[in-house]
């Protein structure tokens, strides 16, 4: 008498089971990636490019704050930020050129930032 299919059975079946369970895993996973990066990539462009631009409101002025001998102990003073990202930058000496004159920075020292390819964003 022939044996029925035994253990070996059982575990080439859970070893589909298995396999098959991965490439369901796996298709949803790429179906889900090309929804998010094709199917709505117009979208999270824009709520990207959004979170890039932030208005911060300057609150009213305060004046100076002095101490009872006339020491400024705080005062209003604008200060602005730029950033850039230098792996955008094709042309480092030539945006350092144009930046330098407005910003009032060194033209070398800007072209020394802009530079920065290892780097996320500058300052």
């Amino acid at each position: 008498m022939m044996e029925s299919d035994g253990p070996e059975h059982g575990s080439r079946r859970r070893l589909i089971v298995l396999w098959l369970g991965t490439v369901v895993g796996v298709l949803i996973l790429t179906g889900r990636l090309f929804y998010w990066q094709v199917v709505r990539h117009k979208d999270l462009k824009e709520v990207g490019e959004r979170w890039q631009l932030v208005d911060v409101p300057i609150p009213a002025q305060r004046g100076t704050i002095l101490d009872r001998h006339g020491f400024v102990l705080a005062m209003d003073e604008y200060e602005f930020e730029i950033f850039a990202t230098p792996r955008d930058i094709h042309d480092p000496e030539g945006l350092a050129a144009d930046l330098a004159p407005i910003l009032g920075i060194d033209e070398n020292a800007l072209v020394t930032s802009l530079s920065r390819t290892n780097e996320p964003s500058v300052s």
